[in-house]
């Protein structure tokens, strides 16, 4: 009877600090496609356009939750919708809650929802829940983002973003214009298309990996960096020699 005690004390114990590491740390996490997705990078910011975005990266793959306001309170995503929720998979394709699935894609559950729960003034940070399904233009490519089934008992399982750290700037300002912007990304992208099929024997390649440097920096100053990653691919460059 005492080894079971100990027992259930230890399991108890066990789930406390491990609810404890869940809420108490700030955090993005999800469950996508049934794969637990858990964010490296994560930044809250307002943009050009006056709406709210919460971003989320894990290597090359981005989700961004976009509402029109910070107002704590229930968005729904659907296609007409100015909320919406986006993902950037690790090949570059697409998804959105704005796009429609195909017909053959009717398992999937259409839209979603973001909730936002807390925007903390004390902590400069947000907290709420989301999930959602988005698709490509075409709409035959679905993914799906929602919570831990094991986590709860709610029939509506939601994706969480804990404590995440809001900017104090608007995103793609920095003086520049969302226009700016999207030419600096453009600049970089095809920067970074060269750079990435020059081989470092290639008597051109300290050029492009400088040229690509510099379309790194553009972007930068007019896009604006919360997460520091266009700052850690600007040091990866080196030298360039």
């Amino acid at each position: 009877m005492k080894k079971i005690l100990v027992f259930t004390i230890a399991l108890v114990t066990l789930f406390n600090c491990k609810e404890d590491k869940e809420f108490s740390t700030p955090s993005f996490e999800a469950t996508k496609n049934n794969a637990r997705w858990s964010a490296e990078g994560f930044v809250a910011y307002g943009d050009m356009d006056g709406n709210f975005n919460v971003k989320a990266e894990i290597g090359a793959e981005v989700v961004i939750l976009t509402t029109t306001n910070n107002t704590p309170g229930t968005y729904t995503l659907t296609s007409g919708s100015e909320n919406r929720a986006t993902f950037t998979d690790i090949d570059g394709t697409f998804y959105s809650t704005e796009n429609e699935p195909d017909e053959s894609l009717t398992v999937y559950p259409v839209g979603g929802t973001i909730i936002i729960d807390e925007l903390s003034a004390e902590t400069n940070s947000i907290t709420g829940r989301f999930q959602f399904s988005a698709f490509t233009a075409d709409g035959l490519q679905g993914v799906t983002f929602s919570g831990d089934a094991n986590r709860d008992n709610d029939p509506v399982r939601y994706g969480v973003f804990y404590r995440v750290n809001l900017f104090s700037g608007i995103l793609a300002s920095n003086g520049g214009s969302a226009a700016d912007c999207t030419l600096a990304q453009t600049t970089s992208d095809n920067a970074e298309a060269t750079f990435n099929t020059t081989p470092t024997t290639d008597p051109n390649y300290p050029t492009v990996c400088a040229t690509y440097k510099q379309a790194l920096e553009n972007e930068k100053a007019q896009c604006g960096d919360p997460m520091g990653t266009i700052q850690a691919e600007i040091d990866a460059l080196g030298n360039c020699m």
